[in-house]
């Protein structure tokens, strides 16, 4: 005892989870062409990256294709995965089409990413890229979706990271900064600086920092795994 105060010292495990949780939410309409092709050709990149920078991690990776009612399908998805190949190789065979009109099928992708999707429990990182350039429909049942799927990430611990992309409107815009806000998350968006695809709107903030998505991409996957070791050190 000391100053009158009992201390007590346990043994416990301070060993951080090694496993990472990734999913791609992708909107696969008719203006979405240049985001798949960019996600064809860029992706394994940005995954050899991230593993080059936490190589005792052990990666997982599923996806959801999604358009809307009256598509040719409503969603298309491939399961949390270990094996990256496999799960490129679902992407390569999707394609952009159908579409038509301004909102998409957004709460669905939600649904089957957060509920259908076999999260680990003891991951050090879950992560919802939803990449987009249209916003939601507006209809009640479509609002509840969206609210219990917010709310069941937040709960499991799922970052919805909106990547918002040419096309965005400025509803969907802060729509999409309320989903990274309620998961802690974060906003990403594209800009003009590429050249490429359509014409993006400036986005409403005091300032931004442009970076090649692929760069943007690894470092926020690798913010997100960082953990404290057993000495309080982070790594």
């Amino acid at each position: 005892a000391t100053d009158g105060l009992n201390g007590h010292q346990f043994n416990v495990d301070c060993q951080a989870p090694k496993d990472e949780d990734i999913v791609w939410a992708v909107d696969a309409t008719g203006s979405m062409g240049d985001e798949i092709e960019y996600l064809k050709t860029e992706l394994l990149d940005v995954i050899r990256c991230v593993k080059s920078r936490n190589p005792e991690l052990a990666y997982r990776m599923g996806t959801v294709f999604y358009r809307d009612h009256g598509d040719e399908y409503l969603t298309r998805s491939s399961p949390l995965s270990p094996d990256m190949l496999k799960t490129v190789e679902f992407i390569q065979n999707q394609f952009a089409g159908g579409g038509g009109d301004y909102p998409e099928a957004v709460h669905s992708a939600l649904e089957e990413a957060i509920f259908n999707q076999k999260w680990s429990e003891n991951a050090v990182a879950r992560i919802c890229f939803l990449v987009l350039d249209a916003s939601p429909h507006q209809e009640p049942a479509v609002i509840a979706s969206l609210q219990k799927s917010i709310r069941e990430a937040a709960r499991l611990g799922i970052r919805i990271v909106p990547i918002a992309a040419s096309g965005v409107q400025k509803d969907t815009e802060f729509l999409m900064k309320f989903f990274g806000l309620a998961t802690n998350g974060s906003y990403v968006f594209l800009t003009d600086h590429s050249g490429i695809g359509g014409k993006h709107i400036e986005p409403t903030t005091d300032e931004y920092k442009v970076e090649p998505l692929n760069n943007l991409l690894v470092r926020l996957i690798t913010e997100y795994t960082a953990v404290e070791t057993c000495e309080g050190k982070s790594e």
